[in-house]
């Protein structure tokens, strides 16, 4: 259902007082008498619409009557602000990847606060020359629906504070201070100084490095921008964004902001979301009786973790072809124990265990040059490789493939009964 409207509790205070009373408040002022119910009807219809999220956000599959996105994992709000330049133009001005933009939030009482806070993702170059408006892509820097900020609410940058840094030498861009505060520090990479003094007054360079010196020594800053002249200066001004012209507007609002509900309700199952599990994936597995135990559950879980990436596997049970001993004694203790199964087992090996045989499949990444198997005649391994099953130090590392294994590894032991023991073996024959 939806949740409460300011129109809809309006129609409610309508409905409950006297039409006597109502005609009254509404004719004071020209309707301004309404004003305070109003506020009353807004606050009350944002927390019902808070409140309506909230809950419906533990709907592990949407419902048909749902109004609310049902439960997701953690998920950061994006979208894109407006910097206009009205200061000087006289070079190419590059807002970093990582610069902070601020929501203004207008409290019950009046006064704006800092919102939520949002860090653009990418270079951004205003061009010498230009005033013209430029797009600025950024992201909240929590997950969270805090982040889904309507339009025209972030129209600043977040303050920094600005610094006088007193100049000691300027030499092949590379600003020198006096070891007297304000110092340079790391934290002023990526803003604008403003030179003051000597033959580079008037002059805007933004800091690319900071190496600090330490507390008796100097610190240095290596500027881009204009080539500076080499020789001295009073002091360069650390500034901040709105002190080079810029200003911030919202077009749009913010959206894609999540909280992680959707992991809360599988936490409450014990079923927590494994490597690389798209939101769909963990609903479809919540939603489902648990497919675990029995001979059949494990090969299900195999297949549905290999059988899409072309990899192939199978099972093999200490009941089935493994023949083994509790105490060893069979005269058939050597072999491979995916093909001939004629293995060592141990005692609780005997009776509860069972392994899977995993083979290399296609497309799962590099497995290295053939000639650094270990398992070919003449023994020609590279000797600087370390040996390691089917992934070897010079020859790059399968990482796709091993990310299958290891959510195959993850999903079986969960599955798997209370004292079965298993092992996964690579198995190039298969």
């Amino acid at each position: 259902m939806e949740p409460l409207t300011v129109d809809d509790l309006i129609a409610v205070f309508r409905a409950t007082v006297s039409p006597d009373y109502y005609a009254g408040i509404v004719g004071q002022a020209n309707g301004q008498g309404l004003d305070p119910y109003h506020a009353a009807a807004a606050m009350l219809a944002r927390a019902a619409d808070a409140v309506n999220t909230t809950i419906e956000a533990y709907f592990i599959l949407p419902s048909s009557w749902q109004t609310a996105p049902p439960g997701a994992g953690a998920a950061y709000a994006t979208g894109a602000v407006q910097v206009t330049r009205s200061g000087s133009v006289s070079f190419d001005l590059v807002i970093p990847r990582g610069t902070l933009f601020v929501e203004d939030q207008l409290g019950p009482d009046g006064v704006t606060r800092d919102g939520a806070i949002f860090a653009s993702t990418e270079d951004v170059t205003m061009a010498a020359g230009s005033t013209a408006p430029v797009s600025v892509p950024v992201r909240c820097t929590r997950v969270g629906y805090q982040g889904n900020v309507p339009a025209e609410q972030i129209a600043r940058f977040v303050t920094l504070g600005t610094a006088t840094v007193p100049v000691a030498s300027i030499a092949s861009n590379v600003i020198t201070d006096t070891g007297v505060p304000d110092r340079f520090s790391r934290a002023m990479v990526g803003r604008y100084v403003l030179i003051e003094g000597g033959a580079n007054a008037g002059v805007y360079a933004q800091i690319a490095e900071v190496n600090p010196g330490g507390t008796a020594g100097t610190d240095t800053a290596t500027v881009t921008g204009p080539t500076l002249t080499d020789g001295s200066a009073v002091a360069a001004l650390v500034l901040e964004w709105g002190d080079l012209g810029l200003t911030v507007t919202q077009p749009a609002a913010m959206t894609g902001g999540t909280h992680a509900w959707l992991d809360v309700a599988a936490n409450e199952r014990r079923l927590g979301r494994q490597l690389s599990e798209s939101d769909d994936a963990l609903r479809y597995r919540i939603v489902q009786v648990q497919d675990v135990v029995t001979p059949g559950a494990i090969n299900r879980i195999a297949a549905r973790a290999l059988t899409p990436l072309g990899v192939p596997w199978k099972i093999v049970e200490t009941r089935g072809v493994l023949r083994g001993f509790v105490l060893d004694h069979d005269a058939m203790d050597t072999g491979d124990v995916c093909n001939d199964g004629a293995v060592l087992v141990s005692e609780a090996q005997s009776v509860r265990f069972f392994v899977i045989c995993v083979g290399i499949g296609t497309m799962l990444g590099d497995f290295g040059f053939f000639m650094d198997a270990t398992d070919l005649p003449g023994g020609m391994v590279n000797a600087l490789d370390a040996e390691v099953p089917l992934g070897n130090f010079l020859d790059g590392y399968p990482v796709p493939y091993y990310t299958a294994v290891s959510v195959l590894w993850q999903t079986v032991n969960q599955a798997r009964a209370d004292g079965v023991a298993f092992e996964i073996h690579p198995d190039a024959d298969l």
